[in-house]
């Protein structure tokens, strides 16, 4: 997770291309650190689904998987990376000037003329954001790299789920330390510290369901039960005659009982008379389905993000998943407390 310290990066410069060219380096990094992490994952045979770019970092999207050393290998790859290139930088740098004279050069940033004036003056800007970057990252702050490596360390010795809740744990206290500093002047600072205290916990949550829901498979935990509406009736016979209070989603079906869409209850609110006579079928949207023979556990994450979830097997619909139904069966598992 390539947070950092935005704020720090972008104090004291000026407009015009300098800026552009000083962004574009940054952002070049930032990818070059997700794409580390990419790596590694991918010759340990894990997907990467995207790497996100924020204006505070990057985010690399991997199932992690529980399985320490490759986590920490994960981990360490970004970090490694900047100090890596911040090494490459100063043997540069050395080829021109006395080693000893380049921690002098580092303070020199506070001129901005100088950031992409020459390649002497990149040289010093590549160091400086990359050793910034590295040691920014190797804070201990779950879900940051730092916080996932200790997270890794631990959990070579205590159980995954435990090793999580200690990282997360800490990571909000290291958290809940940049909010206030934020507050005293830096609002990147206040924005990161508050993005780790949120991102931690759902990470959190998304652990104690996995282990929860064991080797349960979807189908076996998916809800049987549907309220199903004929695709031609229409809006105002679906209000007067189907619909029931709690129920947010019903399966859409034609004429041979086959689902086509879901209507989302939430889709109705606001819509005018004019539209009472419309049938459902031309309400409803394209529903998201989900292999019912896959274990429940590996599925998590992509369950947790959608709102409903229509379960298949062998080819027919055999239930739904939502979020709030995972968690239920989570807490029935008598894992996951409420």
């Amino acid at each position: 997770m390539g947070f950092f310290a935005w704020g720090w990066l972008s104090d004291g410069l000026v407009s015009g291309l300098q800026t552009l060219v000083f962004f574009i380096i940054i952002f070049t990094i930032v990818v070059m650190h997700e794409l580390s992490h990419s790596i590694v994952a991918i010759l340990n045979g894990i997907k990467v689904t995207r790497i996100i770019l924020l204006p505070i970092g990057g985010v690399a999207s991997i199932e992690i998987p529980e399985k320490p050393i490759v986590e920490l290998m994960m981990s360490i790859a970004g970090p490694f990376f900047n100090f890596v290139m911040a090494f490459l930088c100063i043997l540069l740098l050395s080829m021109v000037i006395p080693v000893a004279e380049i921690p002098a050069m580092l303070t020199s940033l506070e001129e901005p003329s100088m950031l992409v004036s020459s390649a002497q003056g990149i040289l010093v800007l590549l160091l400086w954001i990359n050793m910034m970057l590295g040691l920014f990252n190797l804070v201990p702050a779950f879900p940051m790299d730092g916080g996932r490596i200790f997270r890794s360390i631990l959990a070579l010795f205590i159980d995954y789920t435990r090793a999580t809740r200690i990282a997360v744990n800490v990571g909000r206290i290291i958290a809940t330390v940049m909010v206030v500093l934020g507050l005293f002047g830096n609002p990147w600072l206040l924005v990161i510290g508050a993005l780790i205290f949120l991102v931690g916990g759902q990470e959190y949550q998304v652990v104690r369901l996995r282990h929860s829901l064991g080797e349960l498979t979807v189908a076996q935990i998916a809800a049987k039960r549907m309220d199903y509406v004929n695709g031609d009736f229409t809006l105002r016979e679906f209000l007067t005659q189907i619909a029931k209070p709690g129920v947010e989603f019903y399966p859409v079906v034609n004429e041979s009982k086959a689902i086509m869409s879901v209507l989302w209850l939430e889709d109705l609110r606001g819509l005018g008379q004019e539209n009472l006579d419309k049938p459902i079928k031309k309400l409803a949207r394209k529903p998201d389905v989900v292999d019912g023979k896959l274990l429940a556990h590996d599925m998590v994450t992509n369950l947790l993000a959608k709102e409903f979830v229509l379960v298949i097997e062998s080819g027919h619909v055999i239930g739904y998943v939502t979020p709030e139904h995972l968690n239920e069966i989570a807490r029935f598992q008598g894992i996951l407390k409420a």
